[in-house]
């Protein structure tokens, strides 16, 4: 395979039975597969066995299968565009079940996007927002991404992991930190520790608004956002680093909601995750 790639990496987290929400699900889906440059040509229902997807049409397809699907069982979809001879430059990861309250676990749901850098900021941004305003999610986060191939795993995954520890970027991991299980049972508390580190978006919905300083906010964000982007609504309160002095200041806006999170089970030592995390909820974080 070849060098690591990085893309940008968008997730949603939500706690609602997916079957009272179809309809804005759908529309989310919808809104981001339009935007997506390539083909998906990979699917998997499980996470490590894939199989050809030769649908013309994702969008429909996605629609289709959420809609006929009894959420009393959790349902995992993954589409990318792999060829097998270069790192995916694009995912689309859909994860949700009913959360039975009699079940021990009650971790979030979730819908993960990871789209090229090549698509313009700005339509990211608006994306991302937009989602907020389709469906009350209960936390959002973007920032660009070590991309991995699921089909080359392990060897990919300790790829990414060893750049990642390495890059000289703002850089994140889908499976370190938006999909760390110790991250998932944090979010399970719903408390006012929800953040395990900064992100260049970071959207907090309605459940989570109380816990943010707004006043705060508007005064950190500074005169004309220079610090960082604060965009407050009914929905969601935003936010939006544009380079590392407002992702750096957005930190330590945040840092009161950070909560230290065990290391992956894979490809982590101790002290390296510990190390990692100081790194970038620190003042050098890397370049966005």
């Amino acid at each position: 395979m070849s060098e690591q790639s990085t893309s940008f990496g968008m997730v949603f987290y939500y706690f609602q039975d997916p079957g009272t929400v179809l309809d804005q699900l759908v529309r989310v889906l919808s809104d981001f597969v339009e935007c997506y440059q390539e083909d998906f040509t990979r699917i998997s229902d499980s996470g490590d066995r894939f199989k050809a997807f030769r649908e013309s049409d994702p969008g429909s397809f996605l629609e289709r299968r959420i809609r006929s699907h009894d959420f009393s069982r959790s349902l995992f979809l993954l589409l990318t565009d792999s060829s097998k001879a270069t790192t995916p430059t694009q995912k689309l990861l859909f994860w949700g079940r009913r959360i039975d309250e009699r079940f021990k676990s009650k971790t979030p749901n979730y819908i993960y996007f990871e789209l090229p850098t090549t698509i313009d900021i700005d339509l990211r941004w608006h994306l991302f927002k937009e989602a907020f305003f389709t469906l009350d999610f209960h936390l959002g986060l973007g920032n660009r991404v070590i991309a991995i191939d699921e089909e080359s795993m392990p060897r990919s995954g300790a790829n990414a992991a060893k750049q990642l520890r390495e890059s000289q970027l703002f850089a994140q991991g889908f499976d370190a930190s938006f999909r760390n299980l110790s991250y998932l049972q944090v979010l399970e508390q719903r408390t006012t520790k929800f953040l395990m580190h900064p992100s260049q978006f970071v959207g907090v919905g309605r459940e989570l608004q109380h816990h943010i300083d707004y006043a705060g906010a508007l005064a950190a964000s500074g005169k004309s956002q220079e610090h960082f982007e604060f965009w407050p609504s009914n929905e969601a309160f935003f936010f939006k680093a544009n380079d590392t002095r407002q992702l750096v200041a957005l930190s330590e806006f945040l840092s009161y909601h950070y909560v230290d999170v065990d290391r992956p089970p894979m490809f982590w030592k101790k002290e390296e995750w510990e190390s990692w995390l100081v790194k970038v909820r620190g003042t050098t974080p890397g370049t966005i």
